[in-house]
C-alpha cells in the first residue's frame, strides 16, 4: 500500500518559496560556469600536455634497471606481478593478487516518491505526493528514519562491511610500480567458492543461517528466493597480475607519472599488448570524450538552474492561467537561451585565454567567412 500525502500551497507561500530558493539557483550557476570553466581548462591542458609526451616517451624493452633512462617519459609493456598474498581473515579468503575486495549488500527498503502539482482557482497549488515502498540489494546502508511510513525499517547496522586490501609491492620486472598505476588497474574477477576452499567454507559454517551459493555467500532469515529485511550477500573480486601497457617516468627503482611543463601528470596504462601511438590516440580520444561529457552536463545544469531561477516570474504570472502558460514556456525558452550563450562564452574564452593564438585565428577566420557570405547575397546596386 503506498502513503499519500496532499498538501495545499497558498499563492503567497508560492512567492515565498521562489524567492528563498533564488540565492541558491544563482549560486548554483556560479558554480556551473565556474565548473565549465574548469573543464574546458582540463581539456585543453591535458591535449598540450599529450602532445609534449608523444615526442619525448621513449620505448623501452624490458630489462633491469636502464640509469640511461632516469627521469624519462618511457613506454614499457610488460607483466604487473606481485608475489603477495592479500587475505580475508574472516571468511579465510587468500589470493596471490594485487587487489582483493570483499562486497557486501544487504536486503532493505527503498523509498520512492512521486509528486504531482494542480493549479486552483485563486492562484493556489495542491501539490499530491504518492510514495511507494520496494525491497531492493542495495551496497550501502539506506537510511530509514525519515521515511513517511514508519514501518518500513531498515537495520541499523550490517553484520558484515566491505573491505578493501591492495598489495604494497606490485612490479614489472624490477620496477616497481607507484600508487597512480596500481589504482588504473580495475580489471576484476569474482573469486570462486568451490570445494577446494574448505578453510571458506568451515569459517561460514560458524556463521549462523550461513549459506554459500553460486559463489556468493548468502546471510538469511528465510530463503534465497524469498529474502528477508537485514538479509545479506557477500562476493569477493580480485585483480590478478596481469599484461600492461604503460607509459610513466623513471624515478630510481620505481615508475612514476610525469609532470609536463604545463604541470600536467601523465600516468597511462592499457590492459595487454597496446602500442605506444596507440596508447596516446586512446587518450586522446578518452580526453575528448570526457571532455564532451562534462560539457553537457553543464550546460543542461545551467539550463535547468536558469530556469528555477527564472521560475520566480512564472510563478507570479500564474494569477491568469493563459498568462501562466505563455509566461512558462517564455521562461523556458530564456533557460535555454542563457544557458547556450553564457555556456558557449565561457567555453570561448577559456580557449583565448589558454590557446589565444589559435583562437583569434579561428575567430578571424569565422568573421572572414560570414562577411564573405553576406556580401555574397547582398545585389548590386544600380548607378
Amino acid at each position: 500500500m503506498n502513503y499519500v500525502e496532499v498538501t495545499q500551497i497558498s499563492y503567497g507561500k508560492r512567492i515565498w518559496g521562489a524567492i528563498k530558493w533564488i540565492f541558491l539557483w544563482l549560486l548554483l550557476i556560479v558554480g556551473a560556469v565556474i565548473l565549465l570553466w574548469r573543464n574546458e581548462w582540463r581539456t585543453i591542458n591535458t591535449t598540450i600536455a599529450l602532445k609534449e609526451w608523444e615526442k619525448i616517451t621513449v620505448n623501452w624493452s624490458i630489462s633491469p634497471i636502464n640509469t640511461t633512462l632516469e627521469w624519462k617519459l618511457i613506454y614499457i609493456n610488460w607483466k604487473a606481478d606481485t608475489q603477495e598474498v592479500l587475505r580475508d581473515t574472516t571468511f579465510k579468503i587468500q589470493e596471490n593478487a594485487i587487489k582483493l575486495y570483499r562486497k557486501v549488500s544487504m536486503y532493505q527498503w527503498k523509498e520512492k516518491e512521486d509528486t504531482k502539482t494542480q493549479d486552483n482557482v485563486g492562484w493556489s497549488q495542491t501539490q499530491t505526493t504518492t510514495y511507494s515502498y520496494d525491497q531492493v540489494w542495495d551496497s550501502s546502508r539506506i537510511d530509514s528514519s525519515q521515511f513517511k511510513e514508519a514501518w518500513h525499517t531498515n537495520p541499523s547496522h550490517r553484520t558484515f562491511d566491505a573491505q578493501d586490501s591492495v598489495s604494497s609491492d606490485v612490479r614489472m620486472w624490477d620496477i616497481k610500480l607507484s600508487n597512480v598505476f596500481i589504482g588504473k588497474m580495475d580489471n576484476e574477477k569474482i573469486i570462486s567458492l568451490d570445494s577446494t576452499r574448505s578453510t571458506t567454507f568451515d569459517a561460514v559454517k560458524n556463521i549462523s543461517n550461513a549459506k554459500i551459493v553460486n559463489d556468493v555467500i548468502y546471510l538469511w532469515n528465510w530463503t534465497l528466493d524469498n529474502p528477508q529485511i537485514w538479509d545479506i550477500q557477500i562476493s569477493f573480486y580480485a585483480v590478478y597480475p596481469a599484461e600492461v601497457s604503460a607509459i610513466w617516468q623513471q624515478q630510481g627503482d620505481q615508475l612514476v607519472g610525469y609532470v609536463a611543463t604545463n604541470k600536467n601528470n601523465v600516468a597511462l596504462l592499457e590492459y595487454w599488448a597496446v602500442s605506444m601511438p596507440q596508447m596516446y590516440i586512446d587518450a586522446h580520444n578518452q580526453n575528448r570524450i570526457i571532455a564532451w561529457l562534462l560539457r553537457w552536463l553543464w550546460l543542461l545544469l545551467l539550463f535547468i538552474w536558469f530556469n528555477l531561477l527564472l521560475g520566480l516570474i512564472s510563478t507570479l504570472a500564474s494569477v491568469l492561467p493563459f498568462l501562466w502558460k505563455i509566461m512558462g514556456f517564455g521562461v523556458w525558452l530564456i533557460s535555454f537561451i542563457l544557458a547556450l550563450s553564457i555556456g558557449s562564452l565561457v567555453i570561448m574564452l577559456a580557449w583565448l585565454f589558454v590557446r589565444p593564438v589559435l583562437s583569434i585565428s579561428l575567430l578571424c577566420a569565422l568573421i572572414v567567412i560570414i562577411t564573405m557570405v553576406l556580401t555574397q547575397n547582398i545585389p548590386p546596386t544600380n548607378t
